[in-house]
């Protein structure tokens, strides 16, 4: 480690030679070995670096958000902007650490050492070089820097990995303890999921094919006519077990089943934005448990005293009223 200590601190030994130094020295800080070997590598080599892989998931590196944190509003704010501008300007003078700098929480700024200031000139010294050579060198040495300012920086302001995520589903756990209810974001969410519409006209109203074999909702023009029921909107009742939350629907005062409102759930609810929802790594997951509960739906609206009134011919962008027509009885 000494050795380590006086190369990375030296000018006068090359670049590389200074920043691969400069990168051991660093890797052994908490932020860094606490979420990825101690090695440097990404797959574990030691018992330690097992351990280590276990908390991976709350790698704030592996998350890293746009934006400037509002603990006030979570879900609708990012935190690794100021890291990011960092590397906006390399050159002799730009230092991403001294630009990173005021960003620190005032009481925080310790975690700043004399350590971090050696890794900093180093990385300086390698983007600085004159070297046309040194440009792979140059990619991997911004690719870890980065993620060891990112770490850095989430672990002083005690942000983890999906850090919207969980601070939402935290806040909802304690509503849905005390009164049982959704905030506004994951109520307008989860019914834009649930009850797509296909125009911001029709007011929570959606309309799902009535035979087919997915209850997928239509949200476009469809090319030929098609059986369709129109569901209206609905009511969640949520529901504390343990660590769990249930979020109960009802159509129409029929229970229309359940679904557990956990991070999956919530990193889709948390890309929806008016009708439209994005995409998320779990959305295949998700969608089969969305499928169900409109399934539910459907059969509660459609075995209900009048179900012809919900049943319409959808074509184009029109629907049209389904009308039962009592034939005339054979008199023989």
């Amino acid at each position: 480690m000494e050795v380590d200590m006086e190369v990375a601190g030296n000018n006068a030994y090359h670049p590389t030679k200074r920043w691969a130094a400069a990168q051991r020295l660093g890797q052994l800080r908490f932020f860094m070995s606490v979420f990825a070997p101690t090695s440097g590598t990404e797959g574990p080599t030691s018992v330690f670096d097992q351990l280590a892989s276990m908390v991976r998931t709350a790698d704030p590196a592996s998350d890293a958000p746009l934006g400037h944190l509002d603990k006030d509003a979570p879900s609708r704010s990012g935190w690794a902007t100021p890291v990011y501008d960092a590397f906006s300007v390399i050159g002799k003078e730009s230092s991403p650490l001294n630009l990173l700098r005021p960003d620190l929480d005032p009481d925080l700024k310790n975690v700043v050492g004399p350590l971090e200031t050696i890794i900093d000139r180093a990385y300086q010294s390698l983007q600085t070089s004159s070297n046309a050579d040194l440009e792979d060198d140059r990619r991997r040495a911004s690719q870890w820097y980065g993620r060891y300012l990112l770490r850095l920086y989430a672990v002083s302001k005690g942000i983890p990995a999906l850090y919207n995520e969980v601070t939402t589903w935290s806040r909802a756990w304690r509503t849905s303890k005390n009164d049982g209810t959704l905030n506004e974001t994951l109520t307008g969410g989860l019914t834009s999921l649930l009850n797509p519409r296909r125009s911001e006209s029709q007011r929570d109203t959606s309309y799902v094919p009535t035979f087919a074999s997915r209850a997928e909702p239509v949200t476009s023009t469809t090319t030929h006519p098609i059986l369709v029921t129109q569901l209206g909107d609905m009511q969640f009742r949520t529901r504390v077990e343990g660590e769990r939350i249930w979020v109960h629907v009802a159509d129409q005062s029929s229970d229309a089943g359940k679904i557990a409102l956990d991070l999956d759930l919530i990193r889709l609810i948390l890309t929806v934005s008016g009708q439209h929802s994005g995409i998320t790594e779990m959305s295949s997951t998700i969608s089969p448990r969305l499928e169900r509960i409109r399934s539910a739906r459907l059969r509660s609206v459609n075995s209900g005293p009048n179900p012809p009134q919900s049943i319409r011919v959808m074509s184009g962008k029109s629907t049209y009223p389904v009308a039962v027509v009592k034939g005339p009885t054979n008199a023989g």
